[in-house]
């Protein structure tokens, strides 16, 4: 991805190719009225279609709640993606490629310094999927998890793995200053280290490039926190989607309203370590995958 802005005569091109009736009939049901094509707003609850979406003007317009914009600004307010995001994925969808404009490396040299603390984490991932194959106390996790439903490839294709008892497994594999800029390590006043982890069933949280960007973790047993989560790391932004599957859209079984859409909405900008259950288990029902975002004005679950 460049580092540069995008060119204006790009973004005006780009609008001009896409057509906005099929962009958002993909995504809302649409019914041609006349010369526009209409349906329930998705900004609002309304019980009389009253979004219009007109292909002559590339443009739509909710006339109860106000809600207007082009194809960028829809994939921007719909899929809660950024604008860079939103021209990407248009951009992708008719076969181009964004050009930048040159100018500005301070993104660049933040994500070079990031890409450390991402290598890190994903590689905690593979330990934590290889202790929960190969440990000698691993077994109470694997029972666990067939217990609630979860098959031994569902595991593995989400990476699921087991953070074994004790203090320092990862203090002493990885370089603890990466472990604590994770929130993966904790360090006490007297300068003491250990891990965050311990004896608990590990689910990675990754992001839209399905890099590893924290962990959620279930204890086995009564202790507490039952659920714990990384601390939020420092490339954490409120409004930023993450992903807890590697997953492709589709329309799932329904589950109290819940599970008829492709996105399911979390309350909290981390994901709670106790949602992933459940979805997994349905997951497996599912002959698509599940999408889970997280932004900081969702809905409640």
């Amino acid at each position: 991805m460049g580092t540069g802005s995008i060119p204006q005569t790009f973004i005006d091109d780009l609008i001009a190719r896409v057509d906005i009736v099929d962009l958002i009939d993909s995504r809302v049901p649409l019914k041609k009225t006349g010369r526009s094509h209409m349906a329930r707003c998705p900004f609002h609850s309304e019980k009389t279609p009253s979004f219009s979406v007109s292909r002559e003007k590339q443009f739509y317009y909710c006339f109860g709640c106000g809600a207007s914009g082009t194809a960028i600004g829809f994939l921007m307010d719909y899929d809660h993606l950024g604008f860079v995001e939103a021209v990407e994925t248009l951009a992708e969808s008719v076969g181009l490629d964004v050009p930048r404009e040159t100018g500005g490396t301070g993104k660049k040299d933040r994500t070079a310094a990031l890409n450390p603390v991402y290598d890190l984490q994903n590689r905690v991932a593979a330990y934590y999927a290889e202790q929960l194959k190969n440990h000698p106390q691993a077994q109470r996790a694997i029972d666990y998890l067939k217990g609630r439903g979860l098959s031994g490839e569902a595991a593995r294709r989400y990476g699921i793995g087991y953070a074994p008892p004790g203090w320092n497994h990862l203090a002493d594999r990885f370089d603890q200053r990466q472990l604590l800029a994770a929130g993966l390590l904790i360090e006490k006043d007297n300068g003491n280290r250990y891990d965050r982890f311990r004896d608990r069933i590990m689910f990675p949280i990754r992001d839209r490039r399905a890099r590893v960007v924290g962990f959620g973790g279930r204890v086995l047993d009564q202790s507490t926190p039952k659920y714990l989560n990384s601390r939020k790391p420092a490339f954490f932004r409120k409004g930023v989607k993450f992903t807890v599957w590697p997953s492709c859209c589709g329309r799932c079984p329904s589950r109290k309203g819940f599970w008829s859409s492709r996105v399911i909405w979390m309350s909290s900008p981390w994901l709670n370590a106790a949602s992933h259950m459940p979805l997994l288990r349905w997951e497996q029902r599912c002959p698509k995958v599940i999408w889970i975002c997280c932004f900081a004005s969702a809905r409640s679950w």
